[in-house]
């Protein structure tokens, strides 16, 4: 890792291998009006240990619903984004995506146990 992902990860799993890790992530979609800024946080990554890689699974889900993202219905396309995300999270506590529909920024929120 390229930096300390323990500040991030819950160090008491949820169940073996998964650990929560708790992120802010906004979403600007492109309109032709005004863009709306929407907000969602939530424990939507996943820590493998207490200080290991963080990944986007699950919780993919969960967000798009919560930002009312209702584009992501095929299962390739949720799996490249996660990959994307994954690959950026392993460089540094963000990750920006953009595409036709809008932009998100991922940003990992410190937990407690961080100093």
């Amino acid at each position: 890792m390229a930096y300390d992902t323990s500040c991030y990860i819950d160090p008491d799993p949820r169940m073996p291998g998964f650990h929560d890790v708790g992120c802010r992530i906004r979403w600007i979609p492109r309109t032709d009006g005004r863009p709306e800024l929407r907000v969602a946080e939530g424990d939507f990554l996943d820590g493998d240990s207490r200080d290991g890689a963080i990944t986007l699974g699950c919780g993919i889900e969960e967000a798009a619903h919560q930002l009312g993202i209702d584009f992501l219905h095929e299962i390739d396309h949720l799996l490249d984004i996660c990959e994307l995300v994954d690959r950026q999270l392993a460089e540094h506590p963000w990750a920006m995506l953009k595409c036709p529909q809008g932009t998100a920024v991922i940003e990992l929120l410190p937990r407690d146990n961080c100093e």
